[in-house]
């Protein structure tokens, strides 16, 4: 009987169909340059941090340049921002206006800022009285970061905002070293003028 099975078992062996050979997967390309989606990651990186406006560019309020201090701060999806103007270019003009809050942002493969509010005021009213954002107010910016510089302008081209990185700075009281002041400069004593 174990005579007949061996051969039984070999025939149908060479019957059946076999496995086909793995074949081995290609050898990946060279990557070439990187996506838009490693550019996008890069800049959600490098955006996170405190900084400081140097320009802002408001044609509607008249301000071309200087005459404007303000702040943006970017933790992981969260962002503040403080900015005052000084409206049509004129230092001693009343036209102060400013703009602060706290929103939701992202930013997606083609480099553009999206926010979102949760609380915010301004003053850019008609009349320049004090105005609430409503929560949920959405803005949308082109950013462009260029080592420690970031711009950002509006979709909608009404504004663009330059900022300069802000660096670990010393608390003002001096404890742990010189003190600063608002442009990271170090203080001097009182009593050395």
């Amino acid at each position: 009987m174990r005579t007949l099975l061996l051969p039984l078992t070999l025939a149908l062996a060479f019957a059946l169909p076999q496995d086909p050979k793995v074949q081995e997967p290609p050898t990946p390309r060279s990557p070439g340059f990187p996506g838009a989606d490693v550019a996008a990651a890069r800049l959600r990186e490098e955006i996170l941090g405190a900084w400081q406006l140097t320009r802002g560019e408001i044609p509607d309020l008249g301000a071309t340049g200087s005459g404007v201090a303000g702040y943006a701060l970017f933790i992981d999806g969260y962002m503040s921002i403080e900015v005052h103007v000084q409206g049509h270019g004129d230092p001693n003009s009343e036209n102060t206006f400013f703009q602060t809050g706290t929103h939701r942002w992202k930013i997606d493969d083609t480099s553009n800022l999206e926010t979102s509010g949760l609380i915010g005021t301004h003053n850019i009213t008609e009349d320049e009285e004090y105005d609430f954002e409503l929560p949920g107010i959405h803005r949308e910016y082109k950013v462009k970061l260029d080592g420690g510089q970031l711009i950002l302008e509006r979709s909608d081209r009404k504004a663009r905002l330059t900022f300069m990185r802000l660096g670990k700075l010393r608390f003002p009281d001096g404890k742990d070293g010189a003190g600063v002041d608002f442009y990271g400069r170090p203080i001097k004593p009182k009593d050395q003028k």
